[in-house]
């Protein structure tokens, strides 16, 4: 059961990895909320991978693999309630640096089981007398076994809180909360497995067993939060737009169609009518692609003609019609109650950060500052 264990947590690891490079690599996906929740991803499946794994080891090397499990795991909580703090938006997330106390501490109580030498544990273990020094050591080990479920309890109960609370603003709000929801379900199910997996290990009477099987569940629940998460967040439709785009404009680099002024005024014109008239910029998967086949020219004509009148790439193109209809919102007296958050959604972009850097590159001023200039001159 342990090796089953193992091979499905090593699985769970690679995609946790195989994900937090797809939401930090990629423009389109790189938010700060994204980030957290990368790096919980990964502390996570390097819990399981840790945990399991001790079962393997003996002595001294599996409590420092008990004591890195730990310590991911400490790791994990805060960087979890702070995604769904960055998710929710509207809350103020200044105080950063308070969460690095608690995995720190804890960090701080196993680092004597990391530099201590193998032969006192190994002496500890095997029932010897305990050495003063080795005492106060087990005793600081024994308080991150407690103290790190109480940390992942309390993150927990914030984040149900903050999820309780959550305000919800337009049809991407309700989205997002749906997602706050089943993420805390699934992590409070894991959080119950570690639980329960820690203290039928302190039993005398335990086996391997209980505890192998529930690593085994751990890396199984995990790896479908991974997915829920990419289904659910539209990761992988946002990515391979992102990607689509990419490797169409360099494609159209080094393949000349041979447009001639007049034609290439002519795409660019009607591919502005389509943005505008069908509301095709609000698709925050658009692609070049797409937009081609629906003008009926190639890709490499559009990113040409796009390029060679506007001087734009494509991604800068259509993020101009968006900004265009943002400030119009903006300055919109009927639209004054509505978040900028859900202004930005409603024109394409994903994320309140990505457009807040396209507004000030575009129109030279934060959102904010747009619609506060808007209504002292009306």
């Amino acid at each position: 059961m342990t090796l089953a264990a193992v091979a499905v947590i090593l699985l769970t690891l690679g995609q946790a990895l195989f994900v937090a490079g797809l939401l930090t690599a990629l423009p389109v996906l790189r938010t700060r909320a994204n980030r957290c929740l990368a790096g919980a991803v990964v502390c996570l499946a390097v819990s399981g991978l840790a945990d399991a794994t001790s079962a393997l080891g003996q002595g001294a090397a599996s409590l420092r693999l008990i004591a890195l499990g730990l310590f991911a795991e400490a790791a994990a909580a805060p960087l979890l309630y702070l995604h769904l703090t960055l998710l929710e938006e509207s809350r103020s997330v200044s105080r950063l640096p308070v969460h690095v106390f608690g995995p720190a501490a804890i960090l701080g109580l196993l680092l004597p089981v990391v530099f201590l030498p193998d032969g006192a544990w190994d002496g500890l273990l095997a029932g010897a007398p305990p050495q003063p020094g080795l005492a106060l050591a087990a005793l600081m080990a024994a308080t991150a076994l407690i103290g790190t479920p109480l940390l992942q309890a309390f993150y927990l109960a914030a984040a149900g809180r903050l999820w309780w609370n959550w305000q919800v603003t337009g049809p991407t709000g309700e989205r997002r909360r749906a997602w706050a929801g089943r993420l805390l379900l699934g992590l409070g199910l894991v959080w119950l497995i570690s639980l329960a997996a820690g203290a039928y290990g302190l039993t005398a009477d335990a086996g391997d067993g209980f505890i192998s099987l529930a690593d085994l569940i751990f890396g199984l629940v995990l790896n479908a939060l991974i997915w829920l998460g990419l289904a659910t967040r539209g990761a992988l439709s946002r990515a391979s737009a992102s990607l689509s785009n990419k490797v169409e404009e360099s494609i159209g680099k080094y393949r000349r169609s041979g447009l001639t002024e007049e034609r290439a005024r002519d795409i660019l014109t009607r591919a502005r009518g389509a943005l505008v008239d069908k509301r095709l910029f609000a698709d925050p998967t658009l692609t070049l692609a797409r937009l081609a086949k629906r003008l009926g020219v190639t890709p490499n004509e559009l990113s040409q003609a796009i390029n060679q009148t506007a001087g734009l790439r494509f991604n800068d193109f259509i993020n101009q019609t968006r900004i265009e209809e943002a400030k119009l919102l903006l300055a919109s007296p009927a639209r004054a109650g509505q978040t900028i958050i859900d202004i930005a959604y409603e024109v394409g972009f994903n994320s309140k950060s990505t457009f807040n850097a396209a507004f000030v590159k575009a129109a030279g001023t934060t959102p904010s500052d747009y619609r506060r200039g808007v209504a002292v001159a009306s």
